[in-house]
């Protein structure tokens, strides 16, 4: 995921200029703030303030946004965007958690939940969930509990569509397994060469956290020429036809125009403006060492622009700076703002062609902060071979392998055990048992109904 990232921000210009990995929260339980705390602080050196969470559980995320929010990571002109990792839970999250991500974007996996299908399930879902696990505050199901229903509606299906002379062909079940075609409360499950579509490719909510809920914006697609305004179904509902989203973006400190996304100069870390020390025209840049006042310093027509500029932008915001005289060619004038030796120029040297390519390559650097956790291992259905019962005709044993001890295992757990009950309680002539062991290797519950 890193890579395609990358990939994806180097097509437009930009660049991941630092990568920042917290460890896992089983290694920090006795203090996972100060864990985090130690880790931001490696962030303090970067002007950069465009921070993409591109995956962590949710107990790290929320020591992660609470840390951030108050080392002031998260103020105005800052832009925080989450992944799917994160915002598939904001259904099913404790909503106190929602308030320290005030102004993150995401991008959340589209379900639809007003079907009647879903509106059965979540009924069911929250009636189970709150009896089997009390200590959770949000008993409203998210995009993995969908997803775990719709791995047990692929077996039962491809059971229903066994014939009599069937029901001991591992082949034919398999065979079944991968022609299913049907409408899950995830989406769409059909299988392609084998696999299910990645999941990426699906439609995806654009959604703003603000206050204690979250706000969707629109849809967005992989459809490169028009990515936004998209319905569920593929088809272009017309309302957009720009790369615009068609919802107001509330960012960090309730910023409703563009973050600037990096720190403003300081008088500890002014912005360094690189110049020529030698030049053949000392009517556009002039360095006069032998004057110690720094207004008659620096001169010519390049700082006249420049002093000009700067008051206009000062109109709404100060910025500090230092002027950094330069003894070389203009080339190697270039190289020290590509090497970051110097952030900026004057204005003289862009009309060098090498110059202007790698000037702009720098000018539209964007960073981005990675914060990732160690990924729990998905759940896994593997179905067993059938054998006859003593009251129906065929019994199937399915094993799932999940993370028990997640707020994403609970959720599978329940949400397959409702779908075994549903089709043993309608069939007549099998019957499924469900065995969940921990990703960790020990047994972890069997559902041995029917």
């Amino acid at each position: 995921m890193l890579t395609l990232l990358s990939e994806a921000l180097q097509r437009v210009g930009s660049e991941i200029e630092y990568h920042l990995s917290l460890p896992p929260i089983s290694s920090v339980v006795s203090d996972p703030r100060e864990a985090v705390h130690q880790q931001l602080l490696k962030l303090l050196s970067t002007q950069s303030r465009v921070f993409i969470v591109l995956q962590s559980s949710i107990p790290m995320a929320t020591h992660l946004f609470q840390e951030a929010r108050r080392m002031d990571f998260m103020g105005k002109d800052s832009a925080w965007i989450i992944t799917d990792s994160i915002s598939s839970f904001l259904d099913s999250m404790d909503t106190s958690v929602i308030p320290y991500m005030e102004g993150a974007l995401g991008i959340k996996s589209y379900y639809s939940n007003s079907s009647s299908s879903f509106l059965e399930f979540s009924t069911q879902f929250q009636k189970n969930f709150k009896s089997e696990n009390p200590e959770e505050d949000n008993a409203h199901p998210g995009i993995h509990a969908l997803r775990a229903y719709d791995s047990i509606a692929v077996i039962t299906r491809a059971l229903e569509r066994l014939g009599s002379d069937d029901t001991n062909s591992p082949k034919m079940l398999l065979k079944n397994i991968l022609s299913s075609s049907f409408s899950g409360l995830s989406g769409k499950i059909k299988f392609e060469g084998g696999n299910l579509p990645n999941s990426n490719s699906l439609p995806f909510r654009i959604v703003n956290m603000v206050g204690e809920v979250y706000t969707e914006l629109d849809f967005w697609t992989q459809d490169l020429e028009n990515p936004f305004t998209r319905e569920a179904d593929g088809k272009n509902n017309g309302r957009n036809t720009t790369r615009t989203l068609n919802g107001t973006v509330i960012w960090p400190g309730y910023l409703k125009r563009v973050p600037k996304g990096w720190e403003m100069p300081t008088d500890a870390k002014p912005l360094k403006i690189g110049i020529p020390a030698n030049t053949s025209f000392d009517q556009f840049v002039k360095v006069d060492e032998a004057q110690i006042d720094q207004d008659k310093k620096y001169t010519g027509f390049c700082i006249d622009i420049f002093q000009k500029v700067l008051e206009i932008l000062e109109q709404n915001y100060s910025v500090p700076y230092e002027f950094h005289p330069v003894v070389g060619t203009y080339d190697e004038l270039v190289d020290c703002v590509y090497n970051k030796l110097q952030v900026v120029s004057a204005v003289e040297f862009c009309v060098i062609q090498k110059g202007k390519q790698m000037l702009n390559e720098v000018a539209l650097t964007t960073l981005a902060s990675i914060s990732k956790s160690t990924k729990a291992r998905d759940w896994l259905a593997l179905t067993g071979s059938t054998a006859a019962a003593a009251d129906h005709k065929y019994s199937t044993i399915i094993g799932a392998i999940i993370d028990a001890n997640s707020r994403k295992g609970k959720e599978e757990t329940t949400a397959m055990k409702i779908a075994i009950d549903k089709f043993n309680n309608n069939s007549n002539n099998h019957k499924l048992s469900l065995i969940f062991r921990n990703f960790t290797g020990e047994l972890y519950q069997a559902a041995l109904t029917g």
